[in-house]
């Protein structure tokens, strides 16, 4: 009896071990599929435009300039001014996580006037960081990866900036 639990529990062990291995296809798939997210789905019911509303307004209060790059963002995949029906929690949380986010906040936050910059350099980011956002093109499943704007960073790379 024990012998047979044994071997009865080996072969679901192998059985699900085989079935939980992914196939070259599989792994191909992953490996290619993009971690860009889609900013083009549509708000359709009016518990999501509220709650869109809300997390601007939220945001607004302590974050301004989040929401300005998350606005900016969504107007340039889109191509659209107004982007009411693209804001939603899980947009802006996914692309809170992408590589040109992180870039769009170093450039705004260079972008603005300190006691320390001057109006060259302030200039220079503010041109950069629209560079970068005209890369933004919803076709391209690698928008918000560096390689989609690299060339753009590039050209300022070697410019000094104070």
């Amino acid at each position: 009896m024990n012998k047979s639990l044994l071997s009865l529990a080996a072969i679901a062990a192998l059985t699900l071990n085989i079935s939980a291995c992914a196939t070259k296809q599989e792994i191909k798939e992953v490996k290619y599929k993009s971690v860009c997210p889609v900013l083009n789905v549509e708000n359709t019911t009016q518990e999501q435009f509220d709650e869109a509303k809300g997390l601007i307004e939220g945001l607004q209060g302590t974050l301004p300039d989040i929401v300005t790059i998350y606005i900016d963002t969504l107007k340039h995949y889109n191509k659209v001014d107004n982007v009411d029906k693209y804001i939603s929690k899980d947009g802006i949380r996914e692309f809170g996580v992408t590589p040109i986010y992180g870039t769009l906040v170093a450039l705004n936050y260079f972008a603005t006037p300190t006691a320390n910059t001057t109006e060259e350099s302030v200039k220079m980011y503010q041109k950069a960081y629209n560079d970068v956002l005209n890369t933004i093109d919803a076709s391209n499943p690698n928008w918000c990866e560096l390689e989609s704007y690299k060339h753009v960073t590039d050209k300022y790379t070697n410019t000094k900036a104070n």
